[in-house]
Parts: C-alpha cells; structure tokens; sequence
C-alpha cells in the first residue's frame, strides 16, 4: 500500500500547475488505484482457494522403528500415552471451561443483587457511613505478632459480606485502601435517598422477619431504629418482633447470647438517647435471658430494675413466669457464681458468688438497703412457684443456709408444703427436673437447719455474706440428686 501511495503522490506532482484540468487527473488517478487495490484482493482471494493443504502424517521418534530410521508411524498406543500424560490438562481446561460458562450468570446474579442492595433504603448491607469509617480504621490486616485474631476474621467477613451485596470486583478486597475507597465511591453514586429519612414500624417489622442473622438483624436497626416514630404501640410490636426474630436465630446459645446483648443494650441506649424510657416486656424479657446465658449479673440486674420500674414482671402470665423460671435453672444448672463470665476472668475486685448472692436477695456488704432482685419478682405471686423452688436450691448451693432459713420462714409453711407438694409430672422436663431438685434440696437444707438459730433477717444476711466473700463454698450440682452430703460449713 506504501507503494501505491507513492504511486498516487508522484501522479499529482507530475501535474503541471497551471493545467485547468489538473483537479480530473488527480480524480483519475485515486480512481485508478482503487481498481488495483481491488484486483489484488480479487487475486489473493482466488489464490487461497485453489492451494490444496497437505497435512504430514504424525511420526514418533522411535530407534528401534521398522522401514525408516529412527521413526514411525503414530498408533492408537502413542494417542493412549499422551491422553494419559494430558489427562490433568485436560481435566483443568474443562473445569475452566465450565466455569467462564457460568461467569455471565454469576455476573447477572451480581447485577441483580446490587439492584436490589440499592433500591432498599434501609437494606441491612447496604453501605453506609460506618462501614467504611470502620475499614478505614480496623483495616484488613492483622496486628502485627497475633497468628490468630478473631475480630480481624470477623471484620473481614462483614466486609467480604457488604461487597458481595454490592457487586463489587474482588480486586476491591485485595486491601485497605481499596476497599474504602470503593465504598466512598458508592457512597457518592448512591446515596439514601432523604425523602426516606423516616421508617415506618410496618416496614421495619417485615424487614426484622426477613433476616437470616444476627449480624443482618444489627445493621438493620442500628440505622432504622434511630428514625421510627415515638409510638408505643408500634415499638410494643417492634420489640415482640426483635425478640422472636433473636429466639429464631439462636440468639441465647452460648456463643451467641454476647452479641444478642449487645445487640440489646444497644437498642436500649438508643432508645433511652431519644426520650423513650418504656422498654417493650419482650426486650426486657430477653435482655435478661441474654445476660444470664452469658454470665453478665450486672446486666441482669439492670434488666431487673426496668422490668420491675415499668410493670413487666407484675402480670404474671405464661411468657413472663416461664422467662424467669428458666432464667434461674440456667443459673443452677451452670452454676454461674463459680463459671468465669463473659470476659473469661473476672477482675481481682469481683466475688461472683456474692454477686449472685446480690443478684438474688438484692443484698452486699457495700449498700445497706436492698437493690431490684429476682426475689421482687417471685415473691408477692403465687405464679412463680417453680421459680421460688430454683430459688431455694440457689441460696442452699451458695452457702447462704441462714438466709435461706429465714426466708423459708417468712414464706411461710403453708408456701412450703404447696411448693413441696407441687406436681412433678408436668409436660415441659425443665419443671420436672426443678421438681426433682428441689425435693432433693429441700431434706438437705433442713436437716443444716435443725441447730441453727436463725435471728433477724439482716444478721443473716450479713452472716452469710461474710462468708461467701471471706471463703469458696463447695457447690453441688443442681442436676445430681445423687450427690453425698454438702461440704458447705456451718
């Protein structure tokens, strides 16, 4: 093509400037190159079809071959050696195959999801402010000397979790930097709409039902909670909705009842930041399930006083006595006075049996009046009697004999002979195994009670305190009604 060109630049500059018909023969000229350009194509076309391919017969080299030297023919024997010798490759090359076959529906999938992240509002991963603060600070590398770190591996997996929701490329998870600056970027393309600054209880309730974890069920509220309306109705229905939807995900397993408390105090810091100090029955029901399971009495006691402040625990229904009732079976089962807690090891400054002690009675050696106990709760009502029962074995399990005497006394014996006498066949085996217990309990505590001389009540209390905090009474399992006599001394 240069040449032609050339041809054409030497065409024009043969023309004689003052030629009038210099501009036709320069048309001619073009003319005259494009036929040719056209006939060598026409050429190489016709060319290409008339060459026959000859194709070389496979030949192995073989000394030891037969008619030629050192070749041979390539056999159905070589063809089975390097499909052998292939067979990995081409193993790989389908898998390979199989999944770019499955790339375009993948990224369909992708395309749709990231649709629907950003068409909700409040979807529980959509991005949002905190997580990419929360990148930029926490980071995806771990600290420097841990092998093993388990926030880190948590905060990572949010942070895999909001970017397969917002389609993002897997080059965006390669660092810290990259993944704070992808989630600026959505930030800026789609931001909340502020016509939305406000949910509805309705729409935040079918979002509750929806989701399918506790995390998902965290950063659904923590942006919506802040925005519904101050009605007690609607929050009565939302807090039901959180508890059913935190008893649905396995909020209250040992593993899990940290963060559904948390995800409680959370919730009612929130509340309580924005004037709203009636906690709904169901939440405060399950704050102090929550803190039981995970061995914070502190919280406990916290979730006590709001339920006794607000009425929770007067109506004494099925839902309420059963949540008690439970509450203090978990306590005997697991023997909470004497199990390290939610942080593993409990300061030097912390006797957890006498905090069980103050959890129970509302009793310490450091206030001289009574704090918000389960025993407000259990006993100005005939409904708490199998809560009164795990009651009793707790006192007797601490130690505090004398205090469990008293109150024995002032329940009075006709309390006494319907707890003992209470029927044991019932349907649900956590009341039976109370039953049992305290059948087992109760010959034990009165045969220590038989030489002591109980006196008033807060001499007893200041006696058995003293010596749950001066020494580790031996405890006996709540579950064993097998067990020899206490060690507990006198």
């Amino acid at each position: 093509m240069s040449g032609i060109g050339g041809l054409a630049l030497g065409l024009c500059r043969k023309l004689p400037a003052s030629n009038p018909l210099g501009q036709y023969q320069v048309r001619f000229a073009h003319k005259r190159i494009r036929w040719r350009r056209s006939r060598l194509i026409k050429a190489t076309i016709a060319m290409r079809d008339k060459i026959t391919p000859f194709e070389l017969p496979l030949r192995v080299l073989d000394l030891d071959a037969e008619g030629s030297p050192y070749t041979r023919d390539f056999d159905d024997r070589d063809s089975a050696h390097q499909h052998q010798k292939w067979r990995s490759v081409d193993s790989d090359l389908e898998a390979v195959k199989e999944r770019l076959g499955r790339v375009p529906d993948e990224a369909a999938a992708a395309l749709k999801r990231r649709e629907m992240t950003r068409a909700a509002p409040y979807h529980p991963w959509r991005i949002n402010e905190c997580d990419a603060l929360s990148a930029a600070l926490t980071g995806l590398e771990r600290p420097a000397g841990l092998s093993e770190d388990p926030d880190a591996e948590q905060r990572y997996l949010v942070l895999a979790q909001v970017a397969h929701h917002n389609a993002a490329r897997s080059s965006a998870m390669e660092a810290t930097s990259t993944v704070v600056l992808f989630m600026l970027r959505e930030l800026q393309r789609h931001p909340r709409p502020e016509t939305l600054d406000r949910m509805s209880y309705p729409d935040l309730n079918s979002q509750i039902q929806r989701a399918s974890s506790l995390l998902e069920l965290r950063r659904l509220l923590f942006p919506a909670i802040s925005t519904v309306t101050q009605s007690n109705e609607g929050l009565a229905a939302c807090g039901a909705e959180i508890a059913v939807a935190v008893r649905r995900l396995d909020g209250l397993s040992k593993e899990e009842s940290p963060k559904s408390l948390v995800l409680l105090n959370n919730v009612h810091l929130n509340l309580e930041s924005r004037g709203i100090t009636n906690l709904p029955r169901p939440l405060c029901l399950l704050g102090l399930e929550a803190a039981i399971a995970c061995s914070e009495l502190e919280a406990a006691r916290k979730y006590i006083e709001i339920g006794l402040r607000l009425h929770h625990f007067s109506s004494a229904d099925d839902e309420v006595t059963h949540v008690v009732a439970s509450c203090l079976k978990r306590m005997l089962d697991n023997n909470l006075g004497a199990r390290p807690g939610f942080h593993q090891r409990s300061p030097p400054h912390r006797n957890p049996q006498s905090e069980l002690f103050r959890l129970l009675t509302g009793w310490s050696l450091a206030q001289s009046r009574a704090q918000p106990s389960i025993r407000d709760i259990i006993w100005n009502s005939d409904s708490y009697d199998h809560a009164r029962k795990v009651y009793f074995c707790l006192l007797w399990q601490l130690g505090a004999v004398r205090t469990a005497g008293h109150e024995m006394e002032s329940a009075g014996s006709s309390a006494i002979q319907r707890l003992r006498l209470l029927d044991s066949n019932a349907v649900d085996p956590e009341l039976q195994l109370i039953s049992k217990t305290f059948s087992y309990t109760f010959p034990k505590l009165a045969s220590q009670l038989k030489d002591e001389p109980l006196g008033a009540y807060l001499d007893d209390v200041a006696y058995d305190l003293a010596k749950i905090n001066r020494m580790e009474p031996t405890v006996v399992a709540g579950g064993t009604l097998d067990h020899a006599e206490s060690n507990i001394p006198r």
